[in-house]
């Protein structure tokens, strides 16, 4: 009934974010999902869908496979040890996106194994994937081996939390050489990093953008493609830019803030300012930061909506 309501006071709806309201029902979204699949021709006008689910992964995929015309889809993935693992075929003709956010922070390499065989994207062209658990990055393969031919945009990120728990110093580089070995069509890499960047060779990247604290952004630097050293440069004959990002920004915009904010906005002498009472950013070249920090209540949705 609730399902059935919604629609009728939304003909137009194309994206959809379900989330458990009560941290101790974490399966109510699930069942709201199973809902939302019975209501009629919900799936095939829904374009956009973000699930945020705590357990359930093969139940969610499998009625996931009744939003035939999605474009767009993130999931927040939290594998229990007694959950089961994907077995049906899940074919997304139309799927331009898959953002994967990971928890807790130790994975296991069957999942990915088995979101690997188990999906069929052929028309995927950016993949964005979240986790503290990214050092090990080759958990990350059987992904990257299956759909990383066809990819123009990936994203790596480990989100930056604070120095007590996550100090950034002491975070190992990225294994980006076997990873970037698997996309050799890519354009446009994120990533956080150690400073200076080492770059394996590749011939089409021609962005590349860094999450970084904002103590280690420089305002006044006009590009920041000096945190990559020339004998590094040289192996990228296509490279445009590198851009540092305020880590400060990804706890409220995410992963996709490179997407709603492209790294060739601004030329190299160009600058464009927001602001707006809860959002106060700046893109300088090779630079999108926070001007003031005073402020903790900025809104993902400002991004998105106002940019």
């Amino acid at each position: 009934m609730a399902a059935d309501s919604i629609l009728a006071v939304t003909p137009n709806l194309t994206k959809v974010t379900l989330a458990p309201i009560l941290k101790r029902q974490p399966f109510l979204s699930l069942k709201f999902l199973r809902l939302f699949t019975l209501a009629q021709n919900t799936p095939s006008r829904t374009t956009d869908l973000h699930l945020r689910i705590h357990h359930g992964l093969k139940y969610t995929l499998g009625l996931v496979q009744a939003f035939t015309y999605l474009t767009t889809f993130h999931i927040d993935v939290i594998f229990g040890e007694n959950d089961e693992l994907p077995t049906e075929h899940l074919h997304l003709a139309f799927l331009e996106e898959l953002q994967i956010t990971w928890y807790p922070y130790r994975h296991d390499t069957s999942v990915c194994s088995a979101l690997a065989e188990t999906l069929s994207l052929p028309s995927l062209r950016r993949l964005l994937l979240t986790s503290q658990g990214l050092e090990d990055g080759m958990f990350l393969e059987p992904l990257l081996r299956k759909f990383g031919h066809s990819l123009h945009f990936l994203s790596l990120v480990r989100p930056y939390m604070n120095d007590r728990y996550h100090p950034y110093e002491r975070r190992r580089p990225l294994p980006l050489s076997p990873l970037l070995s698997m996309c050799p069509n890519l354009r446009h890499l994120v990533m956080d990093t150690c400073i200076p960047t080492r770059m394996p060779t590749h011939a089409h990247l021609t962005w590349v953008d860094l999450w970084a604290p904002r103590r280690f952004l420089d305002p006044s630097e006009q590009s920041a493609l000096t945190i990559i050293p020339h004998e590094e440069k040289v192996k990228l004959p296509s490279l445009r830019g590198v851009r540092l990002l305020d880590m400060s920004l990804f706890p409220f915009s995410g992963a996709r803030t490179p997407l709603l904010v492209p790294p060739d906005m601004v030329g190299s002498t160009e600058s464009v300012v927001w602001n707006y009472s809860r959002l106060d950013l700046r893109h300088d070249p090779g630079l999108l930061y926070r001007q003031k920090m005073d402020e903790v209540d900025v809104l993902a949705e400002s991004l998105e909506h106002r940019l």
